[in-house]
């Protein structure tokens, strides 16, 4: 009790005043606690099974383990059912059960086959809780795992304890959203693809709700794969500053508006443009760049219609997707070093980078090379990897790409200040990594889910 009295007095104590000396005082402190929620998580897991068997529910007068974890812990019903979820997970089956129709069918063999896999399932559902324990994975990434392994079919080349292993391993080096993404593009590559491509056509909605007392409206909208590609794309162009005289009348003035409220001026302008007459009838308004390698071209027969490549506005798309765009076969192609999986020399000297130097940026690079970001092309801004106002030319290979948020951290100067580091090329490898300011420290690559789906990762295989 006196190891928690103290707990609760370092944390009552930031509380209290949180002033800038203080994160690094209490930062160890901070990191201890983090390890001791992760390891909550489990725990959670543990005490959601141990009330299941115990039937916990007549505690309370009822019937369910979760009302009672509800009841007696004072915790939201949705809660206590996503502890229940991590216990089965853990504990329940990993094996899909059978009926006992389907029981009754087994021949010896079909038996044996079947037993030993839940046999080597169960293992691999040890495994993968040890790896939770060992490496204190966190409820987030543990819920985030068990809910995209639900989308996974049954009959596939690895079984869902094998995957979850795996994804429980990546877990430890990965974020919540690169491990997201990546567990994703793992249960999407191996599911069976005879299924509806058109599936998500068929969900396509938009519905506008009745005016609100303000005047505007609620709008609710689902979007196939094309629509968001397009969306996503138009979006793109929804910066800082644009449309902002037409917006505020003044275009002097500083633009204050959130990211979603710039994104809804560039889609109002875009309706008004479409009602006014003023977009050609067979003229885009968005360009969407398809990252597909030689190999992805000759073979997209034997990958299936299923398969989705990945474009400059995030969204992935079939083939089927791409020619409901009307896209060409062939429009830009650029020639990637198998090496580093940089694009070969496109030398220019001019201030802002060229079209082709774009489109071989996002050929090479396809998501903004700062280590784990997933920020898609259309999103990020071309940086000069050598200052140019230090003298770097605008020279493909001093050139890459960089979200907003990553550019306003990298240090141009290179000197160190602040402990803020700069993008720059491996001379060893080739390839456009973090250097740290501490320049002893090794560089940082981008080797998230969605970086390894740009076609430098693919020619480096």
């Amino acid at each position: 009790m006196k190891e928690i009295e103290a707990i609760m007095q370092r944390m009552d104590v930031l509380i209290a005043d949180p002033s800038d000396g203080a994160f690094k005082e209490v930062l160890p402190f901070a990191e201890l606690l983090e390890k001791l929620q992760n390891k909550k998580a489990l725990f959670d897991a543990a005490l959601a099974k141990s009330a299941e068997l115990s039937d916990a529910g007549r505690i309370i007068g009822k019937t369910s383990h979760i009302d009672a974890l509800a009841y007696l812990l004072d915790i939201s019903k949705a809660e206590a059912f996503r502890r229940a979820q991590r216990a089965e997970e853990h504990y329940g089956n990993p094996s899909p059960e059978l009926s006992e129709e389907d029981l009754a069918k087994e021949t010896p063999a079909e038996k044996e086959a079947r037993e030993q896999k839940e046999r080597q399932d169960k293992i691999k559902q040890a495994e993968a809780n040890k790896l939770a324990l060992d490496h204190g994975i966190s409820a987030e990434k543990q819920d985030t795992i068990r809910y995209e392994l639900e989308k996974l079919n049954n009959n596939t080349s690895l079984s869902r304890a094998t995957l979850r292993k795996l994804a429980m391993k990546e877990a430890t080096n990965r974020s919540l959203e690169d491990l997201r993404n990546w567990t994703r593009n793992k249960v999407t590559r191996i599911n069976p693809t005879a299924k509806d491509p058109l599936a998500a056509v068929k969900k396509r909605s938009l519905s506008i709700g009745r005016q609100d007392h303000d005047g505007g409206a609620r709008a609710s909208l689902y979007l196939d794969p094309k629509g968001l590609a397009l969306l996503k794309s138009l979006m793109s162009k929804a910066k800082p500053g644009h449309l902002l005289e037409d917006v505020l009348d003044d275009p002097g003035k500083e633009d204050k508006r959130t990211k979603q409220q710039r994104q809804y001026d560039a889609f109002a302008d875009i309706l008004h443009r479409a009602h006014s007459g003023l977009l050609p009838g067979r003229a885009g308004v968005g360009t969407i760049v398809v990252s597909l390698s030689a190999k992805d071209v000759a073979n997209l027969e034997s990958a299936g219609p299923d398969r989705r490549y990945p474009t400059s506005t995030g969204v992935k798309l079939t083939p089927l997707e791409i020619l409901r765009l009307g896209a060409a076969k062939y429009d830009f192609a650029a020639v990637l070093d198998s090496d580093s999986g940089r694009p070969l020399h496109l030398a220019r000297t001019q201030r802002t980078a060229t079209l082709y130097q774009r489109l071989a940026l996002f050929a090479s690079e396809l998501v903004c090379t700062r280590e784990g970001c997933d920020s898609p092309f259309d999103e990020n801004e071309i940086h000069h990897i050598r200052s140019w106002l230090d003298g770097g030319p605008t020279d493909i290979e001093n050139l890459t790409n960089i979200c907003t948020h990553d550019h306003g951290a990298n240090n141009d100067q290179r000197d160190g200040k602040d402990n803020m580091g700069y993008m720059d090329v491996d001379p060893q490898t080739g390839r456009v990594g973090y250097q740290p300011a501490n320049r002893r420290r090794p560089m940082r690559f981008n080797d998230s889910a969605a970086a390894t789906e740009s076609g430098g990762a693919q020619a480096r295989v």
